[in-house]
C-alpha cells in the first residue's frame, strides 16, 4: 500500500511568516462492491437533502417544481385509468399508464369488434392535425392481441401538448377473455424504455423528455383501495410527498433486490378477496380467493419473472426517475385523508 503526503503551512500568531507542516495520508484500498455501496449511500444521502425543507427532518415539507397531477379512476381495485386527448381538436379517452410497454393505443374508426362498438373511436377525419399512414402494426399482449396503423398527432394531457406523438389506431382485437368488453378503459399509454416500442416510434413521456416539459423527468404512481378517500393519481415531474409515510429508497431499475431496503407483505397486502375484485361475480357470500402476483414465463438468466403490480404498489408508492435511471420506492401513507 502507498502512502500520499497533504503539505500544509500553518502561520505563527507572532508573524506571518509560515513553515510547512508534512502529513502522512495512507490510502486504504476499496473493493468495487464496497465503492458501489458508497456512491449509492452519498447519492441517497444527497436525495434526502434535496427534499428537505428549511426546518430540520421535515422531510415531507420539501420544495418542489410544479407537479401534473391526474386523477385516476379505480375500477374495483383491479384497475387503474385517466384521461388523454388526442386530435386537435382533443378526442378524448380513458386510458391505462402501463410501465410495462411502451406504444400507446386506442381505437379507431375502423375497428368493428364487440368491445370497440361500446367505446369511444378515434376519428382521424376530424383531427386537424393528424396524419395518416399505411404502417401497420401488431401488438400481442399476455391476454389477447390487437392490430392497427401507426398513426402521428398532437397528444394533450393537463396543459402538455406533444405534437406528432405516434400511437396505434386500432382496427382489430381478438383473443382477449371473456368479459374483456366491460372494462372500462378506451386505450393504454405506455410508459416502459424506448427499446419496447414500435420501430420508429417513441414512448409519450421520451416526447415529453425530449421537449423538456417538466422540470423533473420523473412520474410517480400513488395506488389507493377504493376506500382511500385520498382516491389514486398519476404524477409526472416528481412524487407527491404528502401521500408518502416514509422517504423514499432508491433501487436500480433492472434490479428488484431492493438495494438492502426490505419491503415486507402479509397476506393481507398480497391476496385479492372476492368482495374486492371480481372473482366472485358479485357473489359477496364467496369464499374464494387469489394470489395477486403473476409469474412470467421467462426463462434464466432473465427470469424467473414476477409481475407485482397494483397489489404492491398500493402499499409502496412507486416514482420512476429517467434522469437518474433508476426507481424509488416509499410507503403509501392511507391513514389520512389529509395524507399528512
Amino acid at each position: 500500500m502507498a502512502d500520499a503526503w497533504a503539505v500544509a503551512r500553518a502561520v505563527s500568531p507572532e508573524s506571518s511568516a509560515s513553515s510547512p507542516i508534512v502529513l502522512p495520508v495512507h490510502l486504504a484500498p476499496r473493493g468495487a462492491a464496497t465503492t458501489a455501496d458508497y456512491l449509492a449511500r452519498v447519492r441517497e444521502h444527497h436525495d434526502q437533502l434535496a427534499a428537505a425543507s428549511v426546518s430540520p427532518g421535515n422531510w415531507k415539507a420539501a420544495s418542489l417544481p410544479p407537479l401534473i397531477t391526474e386523477e385516476l379512476r379505480n375500477f374495483h381495485d383491479t384497475l387503474y385509468f385517466g384521461t388523454l386527448g388526442i386530435g386537435t381538436p382533443p378526442q378524448l379517452f380513458s386510458v391505462v399508464f402501463d410501465t410495462g410497454s411502451a406504444n400507446l393505443w386506442v381505437p379507431g374508426l375502423g375497428c368493428k369488434t364487440k368491445r370497440c362498438g361500446n367505446r369511444p373511436r378515434f376519428n382521424s377525419t376530424a383531427s386537424s392535425t393528424c396524419e395518416s399512414s399505411e404502417q401497420g402494426l401488431g401488438i400481442r399482449f399476455g391476454t389477447g392481441e390487437i392490430e392497427g396503423r401507426v398513426m402521428r398527432d398532437m397528444v394533450s394531457f393537463h396543459g402538455l401538448r406533444v405534437p406528432r406523438q405516434a400511437f396505434l389506431e386500432v382496427r382489430e382485437e381478438r383473443s382477449f377473455p371473456e368479459g374483456f368488453e366491460d372494462y372500462p378503459f378506451d386505450g393504454l399509454v405506455g410508459l416502459a424504455l424506448p427499446a419496447l416500442a414500435a420501430d420508429g416510434t417513441s414512448p409519450f413521456f421520451d416526447s415529453v423528455m425530449r421537449q423538456r416539459l417538466l422540470a423533473r423527468n420523473q412520474f410517480a404512481f400513488h395506488f389507493g383501495a377504493q376506500s382511500d378517500p385520498r382516491g389514486s393519481a398519476l404524477v409526472l415531474g416528481g412524487l407527491d410527498v404528502t401521500r408518502l409515510a416514509g422517504p423514499v429508497r432508491w433501487v436500480a431499475r433492472d434490479i428488484f433486490l431492493v438495494g438492502g431496503h426490505t419491503f415486507t407483505f402479509s397476506p393481507a397486502d398480497y391476496i385479492l378477496h372476492a368482495e374486492d375484485s371480481l372473482l366472485a361475480a358479485g357473489e359477496e357470500d364467496s369464499d374464494e380467493c387469489a394470489f395477486a402476483f403473476m409469474a412470467l414465463d421467462v426463462p434464466p438468466p432473465r427470469g424467473p419473472l414476477w409481475i407485482f403490480g397494483d397489489i404492491f404498489m398500493r402499499r409502496y408508492a412507486a416514482v420512476f426517475d429517467r434522469d437518474g435511471d433508476r426507481i424509488g420506492f416509499a410507503l403509501a401513507d392511507h391513514d389520512s385523508a389529509a395524507g399528512l
